[in-house]
């Protein structure tokens, strides 16, 4: 994957634990990412985004060509995998070289 250049923090893999994945969590991240009302979930996402990683990296539930998202909510830490083209649009990020 290319390089991803993006103001918010990039975490550790290990942060993204296991018990942490978020599929059925706060969100629906599928509705979150095609509803649409897409650009008020995108500002939650922005809100309560706190880190990501490349998703190759992490040691649970690794996914080439993703990224991992951890978000904060209710004091709950909670991740998921997004498409990196959606993750760039989402924090106004681009890719570097």
């Amino acid at each position: 994957m290319q390089r991803i250049k993006v103001e918010l923090p990039q975490l550790g893999p290990l942060k993204f634990r296991y018990e942490l994945w978020g599929s059925e969590g706060y969100y629906s991240f599928d509705y979150l990412l095609n509803s649409s009302a897409k650009e008020h979930y995108w500002a939650m996402m922005r809100e309560h985004a706190i880190g990501w990683c490349y998703g190759e990296s992490l040691p649970f539930r690794p996914r080439v060509d993703m990224v991992a998202l951890m978000c904060e909510v209710d004091g709950e830490e909670q991740w998921f995998h997004l498409d990196p083209d959606d993750f760039l649009d989402i924090f106004n990020g681009a890719w570097s070289i």
